[in-house]
């Protein structure tokens, strides 16, 4: 992209100048990176190197999984409120987990919910509930 950006048009007009350091230096970067890159797939065409990248895993897990607890205030039409404002609302936690590497993790929003026995609707609810929506003719 260095290379493209001082052959294009800001280079016609002085502006797009960039310094051979930088250049040398993002060639270095670049080069690193390739050659950690071939190093970790060779690593992993065995079956001890994939044991050992499982044993890595394992013994450093803060590595490739981390939790942050998120607190929201919603109010009753589960709209977002802010933390601080005078409205009435509901707070709820949910847990964000980041899964892989770091700058290469992705993320997922969850909660756990419970509910005991006697809130829930009985399966005989349902049942009629599902019979009267098919003997009204859909």
């Amino acid at each position: 992209m260095l290379q493209a950006e001082q052959r294009g048009l800001e280079a016609l007009s002085g502006e797009g100048e960039i310094e051979q350091s930088t250049m040398t230096v993002t060639e270095q970067k670049l080069a690193d990176i390739e050659q950690e890159l071939r190093e970790s797939a060779a690593d992993l065409r065995t079956l001890d190197g994939y044991l050992r990248r499982v044993n890595h895993v394992l013994h450093h897990p803060e590595d490739y999984l981390r939790l942050r607890l998120i607190t929201l205030r919603l109010n009753r039409m589960g709209i977002k409120l802010d933390q601080s404002g005078s409205t009435q609302g509901e707070e709820i936690m949910l847990v964000k987990a980041e899964i892989g590497a770091r700058g290469q993790a992705r993320s997922a929003v969850g909660v756990l919910v419970t509910y005991s026995r006697e809130e829930l609707l009985s399966t005989e609810h349902y049942l009629d509930k599902a019979d009267r929506y098919i003997r009204s003719g859909l």
